[in-house]
Order: C-alpha cells, then sequence, then structure tokens
C-alpha cells in the first residue's frame, strides 16, 4: 500500500482546479494514490501513460502548483505532491 496523502477539499472544490480538464484531475488523483507517505511520485509518467494520459499533463499539474521539486520541473523530475496549493496547510 501506499503512503497516506490527505486530500484538500477546498482545492478540489476551487475554480482553479475545477477548470482543469478532467482528464488533467483524474491524473492528480492517481497521482495522489501512487505517493509515498512523504509525497514523492517516482513514477509520474509510468501513471499518465497506465491512464492514456498524455504525460504533457504532468506539467499542467505543475503549472497550477499541483506538484513541485527541488530545482524546477523537468519531464523527469521525481516530483512531490504539493498538499498546500491554495496556501491552507491539509488539516491532520
Amino acid at each position: 500500500m501506499e503512503g497516506n496523502i490527505k486530500l484538500d477539499i477546498t482545492w478540489v472544490k476551487s475554480d482553479i482546479f475545477i477548470n482543469l480538464p478532467a482528464e488533467v484531475q483524474n491524473l492528480y488523483f492517481h497521482l495522489m494514490v501512487n505517493a509515498d507517505e512523504n509525497g514523492k511520485i517516482i513514477n509520474p509518467k509510468a501513471v499518465a501513460r497506465m491512464l492514456g494520459v498524455n504525460e504533457s499533463r504532468i506539467e499542467d499539474l505543475w503549472n497550477v502548483g499541483c506538484l513541485w521539486t527541488l530545482g524546477g520541473y523537468t519531464p523527469d523530475s521525481i516530483l512531490e505532491i504539493n498538499t498546500d496549493v491554495l496556501g491552507l496547510e491539509c488539516d491532520e
């Protein structure tokens, strides 16, 4: 079983998230499920391929702040789920 990342329902209900294409929203949820207990995702491209989603959609999530990594985004980055997208740390 993978890690236990808290879902920020405020973020999921936000206009920014709702305005994302459905395939990008779906990718976000699947990346959360595949993240470890620290929110790290070592195989984001594999998750995108599993869903039949273009890997460029990972960058869409990066651009709205859902994902982050030290050193900036590259297609081969190990990413982390940003649990504080709206500046409101998720409740424990």
